[in-house]
């Protein structure tokens, strides 16, 4: 029923402080730190989008082949107006916390 976010994803949603430590006890320094998508982001697509994909896949698997493509580009073009100002207010969202992922460059 969780369709896999507490099986793949949440597991691998550390802090940075829990990242770190895990490269430290590794031998590895962090030459870049990023940090991207609060955790209302996250939570959006959670919460919201995550229990559309698979009903959205059975659809798309009784449309005719030939027709996919330009339903598909359709549907990005819809779903980016919906996403793209969540995604903007990213930092606004965040408001000082820790975020929910990080994107690191490690040298040994």
């Amino acid at each position: 029923m969780d369709r896999g976010r507490l099986s793949d994803n949440i597991k691998q949603a550390k802090s940075a402080a829990d990242w770190e430590l895990i490269f430290a006890k590794a031998g590895l320094q962090v030459d870049e730190h990023h940090r991207h998508l609060s955790k209302t982001v996250i939570q959006i697509w959670d919460i919201g989008m995550r229990p559309l994909f698979p009903t959205l896949m059975k659809m798309v698997q009784a449309i005719e082949p030939d027709k996919i493509g330009s339903i598909k580009e359709e549907w990005i073009t819809t779903m980016k107006h919906f996403l793209q100002p969540i995604v903007e207010m990213d930092t606004e969202l965040t408001q000082g916390s820790e975020p929910a992922f990080h994107c690191y460059v490690l040298t040994k």
